[in-house]
């Protein structure tokens, strides 16, 4: 008996032993699996809290956009916004909307034409303006933003009005008592003093419809880029506001990006931090033709200013030291080195056509250069070797003098082995 009562004695004390110890490994087992379930719901919130916009600006620290402006009764114009979110720094490209394109037929008996770039917003495929505008530029353009006809308008207005600068007085009313008597597409007479003033949504519209006198494609440009400027630097002046929800949902109503809210929340956040003071404005430029009555612009030399362009915005938006800038929009002295009568006028007329600004023309102090050189002036030597580069001449060099002419900030000495486009391998 005392056996029989000792075995289960024993066996009584096992036997809860053994099921405390499967209740510790459900508990194990049950804290194991409690922390997959939050680990599970962790990763699933992080990547909820992502979108294709922060995953492209993680990757590449930078992204572009294709704003719509104008439209209605003015010809529609397109600003190309280069964003560089480790520095806060924007550059925008004007891109008329009379830009020669190759157009796909739309049947598959239609051949491709050429025709505007306008063409492709105005038919509602976005996706292959922005892919036509990738192509133009050689840079993948991700987001489309709508700020045509009065959505510029209504965009002032929520933001609280923008100021720009006003050079000169504007006044639609024809009485020339003005400098500037202006016709403007809008029945409404306008009336704008110089200065800097503040426009409300109507005013910066109808300083977007004005139609000056004698103002170039360039100056009309500048005038463009100036008014998106100032809208930017408002965005970043009313933050607060901006980034309210409220405000970012009539925001993505009302510019229609192909952004999910998630994505157009991440842009809006970057553009309110964005250092407008410091934009870098360029221009698309180019030839105008005539193809079956209606006059188009063609890029000068199929597209490679514009592409060279790009690629040092590009440069220039990843350095935040101004004396690291390289510069965009040089003046330059061409001097010809060589017995060849003319050629320095030929290279002064080919740098004029990428948008640089000839100051002088002149002959060198000898005509028997052999090798065009290429002299930077100012201490920016990558400067000189970027044109250098668009005329293959490879030959550049420093020569700093802070006596020489304050206006010349590359010196071109032409020589023989320059062709009037390109110097001989």
């Amino acid at each position: 008996m005392s056996e029989g009562n000792g075995w289960r004695r024993v066996a009584g004390g096992a036997e809860p032993s053994r099921r405390g110890a499967r209740s510790d490994r459900s508990v194990l087992l049950f804290i194991v699996i409690l922390l997959g379930v939050a680990a599970a719901i962790v990763f699933a919130t992080i990547r909820l809290r992502t979108d294709e916009l922060s995953d492209r600006l993680r990757d590449t620290g930078r992204v572009a956009a294709l704003l719509v402006l104008g439209g209605g009764d003015t010809e529609l114009a397109f600003e190309l916004l280069f964003l560089d979110a480790t520095t806060d720094r924007a550059a925008l490209l004007h891109v008329p909307g009379t830009v020669g394109v190759l157009l796909e037929g739309e049947g598959a008996e239609e051949r491709a034409r050429v025709g505007a770039l306008s063409t492709l917003y105005e038919n509602g495929d976005t996706a292959q303006l922005l892919a036509t505008v990738g192509r133009l530029v050689d840079t993948d353009v991700a987001i489309h933003l709508d700020v045509s006809g009065r959505r510029v308008q209504q965009l002032v207005d929520l933001i609280g009005g923008v100021e720009v600068f006003i050079p000169n007085p504007v006044d639609t009313r024809g009485s020339g008592d003005d400098d500037i008597a202006a016709a403007a597409s809008s029945a409404l007479p306008i009336l704008l003093p110089s200065g800097s003033i503040r426009l409300d949504g109507e005013k910066a519209a109808a300083f977007l419809r004005l139609e000056l006198p004698h103002e170039s494609r360039v100056d009309r440009a500048n005038r463009i880029h100036r008014l998106v400027q100032a809208s930017f630097k408002q965005l970043g002046d009313v933050a607060d506001t901006v980034l309210h929800p409220t405000v970012r949902r009539r925001l993505h109503q009302l510019l229609e990006p192909n952004l999910t809210t998630r994505a157009f929340d991440t842009l809006l956040d970057h553009l309110t931090r964005t250092d407008a003071e410091r934009m870098i404005f360029q221009n698309v430029l180019g030839s105008v033709q005539d193809v079956d009555g209606v006059p188009l612009i063609f890029p000068y030399y199929d597209g490679e200013l514009v592409r060279e362009t790009v690629s040092q915005i590009q440069q220039n938006l990843q350095r935040d030291d101004p004396g690291e800038l390289i510069e965009l929009n040089p003046s330059i002295e061409v001097l010809n080195g060589t017995d060849v009568t003319g050629l320095a006028r030929r290279a002064a007329n080919l740098l004029q056509s990428y948008g640089y600004e000839v100051v002088r023309i002149d002959n060198a102090d000898h005509d028997e250069y052999t090798n065009t050189v290429v002299i930077d002036r100012r201490g920016k030597l990558e400067t000189a070797e970027r044109l250098g580069e668009l005329l293959s001449c490879r030959r550049s060099l420093t020569e700093y003098d802070a006596d020489a002419d304050a206006a010349v900030d590359i010196t071109v000495v032409l020589g023989r082995d320059f062709d009037g486009r390109r110097c001989a391998a």
